[in-house]
């Protein structure tokens, strides 16, 4: 079995009418990563924390 997951984009939650902004300080604050490490413009994140925590994240949901 081949797992595939993309990770370091900050998306938005559209269903719980989340913005990207709010999502970006509440994922920030999650995983404990400085603002200073966030694009804004293009809404990404590559620092080891977060990336950690989105494919932990990833793989909850896909109930690995």
């Amino acid at each position: 079995m081949f797992l595939s997951s993309k990770a370091g984009y900050i998306p938005e939650d559209a269903e719980k009418m989340i913005s990207r902004t709010e999502m970006s300080n509440m994922l920030v604050k999650k995983a404990g990563v400085p603002e200073t490490d966030i694009v804004k413009e293009s809404a990404h994140c590559m620092h080891p924390n977060f990336l950690k925590h989105q494919l932990e994240s990833s793989l909850d949901r896909m109930n690995v």
